[in-house]
């Protein structure tokens, strides 16, 4: 070979590197490798010929092989920079495995000048025989395989979390995506929110760009998975290799876990947090195709998200509820601001003869029947403000009734409702004060305005208009607002026996009728609790009994939403 040929080397290996022919940059590299293995011998012959020679070496020669396989090196250290990055590109299986193929060569050759190197410039005893090189030389080229497992796994989330990003700014993705709907006979909504100013780009709403994340995830972590079990066929029995694959599954959950977190606070639909609930239910199933069940660690966050909802709908109609009462005045939201409304502790409300159409049918009078029980509250706007906003979070709890919180929200639910009995009896003497100008107006009315104040239900305890407003109003709180959102409960949590369900054994299925009659049970519980509190400040009669027929919740439900069994 021409000394202008070997100079060129470096440049050859750098052009091909650039343009994609990786085997003559190895062949190359391989060459200079055996070089520079050739004048190091060389050298040493030298060395030890002259050692009682006092005549100078001339080691020029070595060192403008040195030169060209250093700058060889370096530009294979940049080839492997190269190929990582096309780890971290879309690729398909046939191209990820050449590219592996030829980091595996490029690494093979790296560490074997790494070991020619360290047997030139430190000889020890781990180099005395053949064997004990081959042992070393294998044992950096696990490491080495380790290595490339993780560079792989880095670059595949680096791809993965440019698709995401992509996702959260709002671009739509392949899939036609299309929210939930609520009616059987309406037409599915789109996913969309808004359209982008100018350019007219559809941009995906909180909802859709949770299912758009789930299709990107349920894909690419699919894909991974089995791309990773193909590439490392050989080392994937290991427990390290294992270890991986495993870490790398529990940051990728960990990610979507966050940004669910993020999203799901942005939705106000339960059929759309259902959806995603489902979703992931199905997420989950497939993964488990690989031994990759994570519905255990995802549903928790859908179950701290809904009761943090629910949680702060009730705590807030609550506290709405004490302003109404004590200032009879209600702070709205407006575009301009907040505007300020008087809301009376009573409301005269004018009973005139309702004809109902007599064609309606069975199912219209019962939805009037059972709609009517509690249409007394609208007398009282502070009591109907209360119910519509307990009803608000138990209409959300049904689009998602999570059986893993009907406990947990239960006993939220007695925590406000306890906290509701004591403002009663601590605020008894301002109700007193107040409701006295709204009975003296009854008493001073027509029997009409007696009637309508009398009491509004034939199913609750008749409050005679001699009553003061403390009693009028625990007595519709302990006889229609309470039984009714318990009564919710009951049928959002109801044990189903009769529809098919997949096969348990006989203590699973004993253990959920003991669970549900004790939930039955924290249910009669909580209505004696509220009964005892109110009892204890003379707000009801001790011998009150509760309702034995209390009315159907479901027509305060819309009408399409029919399944209430829980996911």
């Amino acid at each position: 070979m021409q000394l202008v040929e070997l100079l060129e080397i470096p440049q050859l290996v750098d052009a091909c590197s650039r343009n994609g022919f990786y085997d003559e940059a190895m062949e190359l590299a391989t060459f200079v490798n055996g070089l520079e293995r050739k004048h190091v011998l060389a050298s040493e012959v030298r060395i030890n010929s002259t050692t009682s020679s006092s005549t100078p070496i001339n080691n020029g020669g070595y060192g403008v092989v040195q030169s060209i396989v250093d700058d060889v090196h370096v530009t294979l250290v940049g080839l492997r920079k190269q190929l990582l990055m096309q780890l971290s590109e879309e690729s398909s299986l046939p191209k990820l495995l050449q590219t592996l193929g030829v980091l595996r060569k490029l690494d093979s050759i790296l560490i074997d000048r790494q070991l020619e190197n360290e047997k030139h410039n430190n000889f020890s005893s781990l180099f005395h025989s053949e064997d004990s090189y081959e042992i070393l030389r294998k044992n950096l080229l696990k490491r080495i395989e380790t290595t490339l497992q993780m560079n792989f796994l880095e670059a595949r989330s680096v791809w993965m979390e440019r698709c995401i990003r992509e996702v959260l700014q709002g671009n739509t993705g392949h899939s036609r995506l299309t929210r939930p709907s609520t009616e059987g006979n309406e037409a599915p909504t789109p996913l969309h929110d808004e359209v982008a100013a100018g350019g007219g780009d559809l941009v995906l709403g909180p909802y859709g760009q949770g299912i758009e994340l789930l299709e990107i995830c349920r894909s690419s972590w699919f894909a991974v998975v089995t791309q990773y079990n193909a590439l490392f066929a050989e080392s994937v029995g290991e427990y390290s290799s294992r270890s991986l694959l495993s870490f790398w599954l529990e940051n990728q959950l960990n990610i979507l876990k966050e940004e669910f977190k993020d999203l799901l606070v942005n939705i106000d639909e339960g059929p759309s947090v259902r959806s995603l609930i489902e979703q992931c239910y199905s997420f989950s199933d497939r993964m488990s195709q690989v031994g990759c069940d994570f519905s255990g660690h995802i549903i928790p966050v859908f179950d701290e998200v809904v009761i943090t909802r629910i949680g702060n709908t009730w705590t807030r109609g609550l506290s709405s509820f004490k302003q109404m009462v004590e200032t009879e005045k209600f702070l709205v939201e407006v575009d301009d601001g907040l505007l300020e409304q008087a809301i009376p502790l009573f409301l005269r409300q004018d009973r005139e003869e309702e004809k109902e159409t007599e064609g309606g049918g069975e199912d219209s009078a019962s939805r009037t029947t059972a709609s009517s029980s509690l249409s007394g509250l609208m007398s009282y706007p502070p009591l109907a403000y209360l119910l519509n906003s307990f009803l608000i979070g138990v209409n959300f709890l049904r689009d998602c009734p999570l059986l893993s919180l009907r406990d947990q929200l239960l006993l939220l639910f007695e925590q406000v409702l306890r906290d509701l009995c004591n403002f009663l009896v601590l605020s008894s003497d301002d109700l007193k004060t107040k409701g006295r100008k709204f009975i003296l107006d009854s008493m001073s009315g027509t029997t009409g305005a007696k009637s309508t104040f009398s009491g509004q239900n034939q199913n609750s305890a008749t409050v005679s208009y001699e009553e003061n407003m403390d009693k009028v109003y625990a007595a519709q709180i302990m006889d229609e607002v309470i039984p009714h959102c318990l009564d919710c409960f009951k049928i959002i949590f109801t044990l189903d026996t009769t529809s098919k369900q997949p096969a348990c054994s006989v203590s699973t299925e004993d253990l959920m009728k003991k669970s549900h009659l004790q939930f039955l049970t924290n249910i009669k519980d909580i209505e004696e609790n509220c009964r005892k509190v109110l009892v204890s400040g003379s707000l009801i009669p001790v011998n009150t009994t509760p309702t034995p027929t209390p009315p159907s919740p479901v027509a305060k439900f819309p009408a399409s939403t029919t399944d209430t069994s829980p996911l």
